[in-house]
């Protein structure tokens, strides 16, 4: 190969670069975590309505279903039931497995509501009840903020 003078110092300068560009899009990807709606109630109640894409893992099954996910720890996790006992008792489950971001979002409609606010948001920061926090997935409706617990 013919080089010049200075060819082998771009080339390295190109290199570094290619390669902390796909380590920032790399770690980008692992920090933005998609939320993941998981509806505790029983196959009967999440059979007459529930979130579009949400998991159905009913509250006693809650440490199994998660192990059949495999989310990572970080991983927004909104939970729903009937009133929010079932999903306030699979949440501490959740938090004594590791889980850092667990949040019950008691109801099915709260759920419902959070989702298309979240959708909202995606399409833009500057919608009504959108904030600019550390992660769209984490923005709450005006209406009603998320519970821990």
């Amino acid at each position: 190969m013919n080089t010049k003078p200075g060819d082998e110092r771009i080339m390295d300068k190109a290199l570094k670069t290619l390669f902390l560009a796909a380590m920032l899009l790399f770690s980008a990807g692992s920090l933005a975590q998609s939320p993941i709606f998981i509806d505790v109630r029983s196959t009967e109640e999440f059979q007459e309505g529930h979130v579009a894409g949400a998991e159905l893992i009913p509250h006693e099954e809650i440490a199994a279903g998660i192990a059949r996910l495999q989310p990572a720890l970080d991983t927004p996790l909104y939970l729903y039931c009937r009133s929010g006992r079932r999903a306030g008792l699979a949440a501490e489950v959740l938090r004594e497995l590791g889980y850092s971001r667990v949040i019950n979002l008691e109801t099915l409609e709260n759920a419902q509501n959070m989702q298309e606010q979240m959708l909202l948001c995606a399409k833009s920061s500057d919608a009504p009840g959108c904030s600019r926090q550390e992660t769209p997935a984490e923005t709450a409706p005006a209406a009603f903020p998320p519970r821990e617990g």
